[in-house]
């Protein structure tokens, strides 16, 4: 089971994003600082209203690449292809990167030793030293406080990918070609097909995908990722997207909408495609069998992907409030999770698992057709017995310590709560009728010669040693069924007593005795 998102997103949980008509004063970015352990706020015009989030980097200080736009820059934001453009009094300069050439300039000289790209939580991005050189005002650079100059206008489009200027081979002229008497003239090599050429579009776009966010958060074994598609809508007029579920993840396609390619592996994984299309952009987004939520937001518009994946699928899962079952209600009150069952439709019960062995809690619950369980007490890892008390059916098979909460229930499903101490006491009459009343020290398989010991037979655990003696017995009866001496294997739910006759000479020895 590797199903993603049984926690599920509600549309009121927004992403923190400016109101539209904020007058681009706050920018939400991610700025991460090699070695530092705390943020400084980062402000558009001065009002400093977020803060940045550090970690540690190769080359300083970065800034995600989707958060730029809000600073006049129109970015390509593909790790293969990048591209940075600002334009400032007319001018415009040009920072691009692609793996193979590294970072190139247009419109101005590079002089200075730009540091790589760094994909990080699933966003690309791009030093601070980038938008200086492209003539990004910084009006102050503080150690508390990272302010930039309010841009004149916001681009709403994304840049094409980057031009290529490669020069074909030359092909070998006839004429040059000059054939041997007596041999057969050489075949002139075939011309490249041209590389397919993608469809040109065929609708007049009514937005445009600006700018991908993810981000990705690990609670435990269950791994949450947002995806978020930003739009820049230029008409109202915007058709509603449409979603195909794959047995590996999904599609989702925007009519209308005009994007630039982009491949992308997430942090987490998952493999997030964008392709052009005749009519619009189809967006595919591999999540490896895991669960996806989607809704759209506005202000600005943007379409959300929410994926919850189990990374162990060995715990079981958290509850999906929206999948339980008729009679079951579920909350949450601060960190406690509260599940209530209607008791006209459910009981309680204790179960456990076999003596000697360990079961995890789902299998418990399946194997009595329960529909939710809890861990009841503790357990020895070496031998998986437990180590408190554990009372099925009116038998102790585990002993109890002292002062410890007990919670109990009733064959009609009534619970108690307390702090008992139960005890397994022998009592009755000795050889010289004398009445006695001895309390067993402990419950257990392993015998001691120095003490009373107690254990409900499960078929396989083996009891008692060379001369010690066990009395077979149940509960509230009279009579001992039998005595026997040495190792044996009481049957299952035998009760049997162990002890050392000469340390307790007034316990009886023989089969029928009271």
């Amino acid at each position: 089971m590797n199903l993603r998102r049984l926690l599920l997103f509600r549309r009121s949980a927004r992403p923190f994003l400016p109101r539209a008509g904020s007058g681009w004063r706050v920018l939400l970015l991610s700025a991460l600082l090699g070695g530092a352990a705390s943020a400084r706020p980062v402000a558009i015009g001065g009002a400093a209203e977020c803060r940045a989030r550090f970690a540690a980097v190769r080359g300083g200080e970065a800034l995600a690449v989707w958060t730029l736009p809000r600073l006049g820059v129109a970015v390509r934001n593909d790790p293969q292809d990048l591209r940075l453009q600002f334009t400032r009094q007319q001018v415009t300069r040009e920072l691009r990167f692609s793996p193979q050439t590294g970072w190139r300039a247009v419109g101005f000289t590079l002089n200075a030793k730009l540091p790589l790209p760094e994909l990080a939580g699933g966003s690309l991005f791009v030093p601070l030293q980038a938008l200086t050189l492209l003539g990004v005002t910084v009006t102050a650079d503080a150690p508390d406080l990272l302010d930039f100059a309010a841009p004149a206008q916001v681009p709403a489009q994304t840049l094409p990918p980057s031009p290529t200027t490669a020069t074909p081979a030359p092909t070998p002229s006839p004429a040059a070609v000059t054939p041997t008497p007596g041999t057969p003239s050489p075949a002139l090599p075939s011309p490249t097909p041209p590389a397919p050429v993608p469809p040109a579009p065929t609708f007049t776009p009514v937005a445009s995908l600006g700018t991908v966010r993810v981000s990705r958060a690990l609670h435990r074994t269950v791994e949450v990722q947002r995806v978020v598609l930003e739009l820049n809508v230029t008409d109202t007029r915007l058709t509603p997207f449409t979603v195909t579920r794959e047995a590996a993840g999904l599609s989702v396609t925007l009519p209308g909408v005009s994007a630039a390619p982009v491949t992308q592996k997430l942090e987490s994984g998952d493999q997030l495609s964008v392709q052009p299309t005749a009519t619009g952009a189809a967006v595919r987004l591999g999540t490896g069998g895991g669960r996806s939520e989607i809704f759209t937001l506005d202000n600005p518009a943007r379409v959300v992907i929410d994926t919850t994946t189990y990374t162990d699928t060995r715990v079981p899962p958290p509850i999906n409030p929206d999948a339980l079952a008729p009679g079951v209600t579920y909350r949450q009150q601060g960190k406690l999770h509260l599940l209530s069952f209607d008791p006209a439709q459910y009981q309680t019960r204790v179960v456990s698992a076999p003596a000697g062995r360990t079961s995890g809690v789902a299998d418990l619950v399946r194997s009595v057709g329960g529909v939710a369980g809890v861990n009841g007490g503790y357990f020895d890892p070496a031998s998986s017995l437990p180590v408190d008390l554990v009372a099925v059916g009116g038998l102790m098979t585990a002993g109890s310590l002292e002062k410890r909460a007990t919670l109990g229930v009733t064959a009609r499903g009534d619970t108690l709560f307390g702090y008992p101490r139960p005890r397994y006491v022998l009592s009755g009459t000795d050889s010289q009728g004398a009445p006695f009343s001895v309390t067993v020290n402990s419950v257990r398989a392993r015998p001691a010669p120095d003490l009373l010991t107690a254990f409900v037979g499960d078929g396989r655990s083996s009891v008692g040693a060379d001369g010690l003696t066990t009395l077979y017995a149940a509960p509230g009866s009279g009579a001992v069924l039998r005595a026997l001496t040495g190792p044996v294997t009481p049957p299952a739910g035998t009760l049997s007593f162990t002890f050392d006759p000469a340390r307790y000479p007034h316990l009886p020895r023989s089969a029928g005795a009271p």
